[in-house]
């Protein structure tokens, strides 16, 4: 949870900085599956959970690194 929380925490501040507005803004044709989100697009959150995560369990268990930053990637 502490990871999740501190990703989201920096990954807003990325976003807000960018300020690159989501898809659906500039075109009326994408239509999300899920219920809209109203902050940026850029940076992923799902992207960097998925570095942070990656990152943390190469420290937790270092001979699958290459395997959890490949799984990240």
């Amino acid at each position: 949870d502490a990871v999740r929380i501190d990703v989201g925490y920096f990954a807003e501040i990325v976003k807000n900085a960018y300020k690159r507005p989501r898809p659906f803004i500039h075109d009326s044709s994408v239509i999300p599956c899920a219920k809209k989100p109203h902050n940026y697009s850029y940076l992923s959150g799902h992207s960097a959970m998925a570095y942070a995560m990656g990152t943390v369990l190469s420290k937790w268990d270092p001979k699958r690194k290459v395997a959890f930053m490949k799984r990240a990637d």
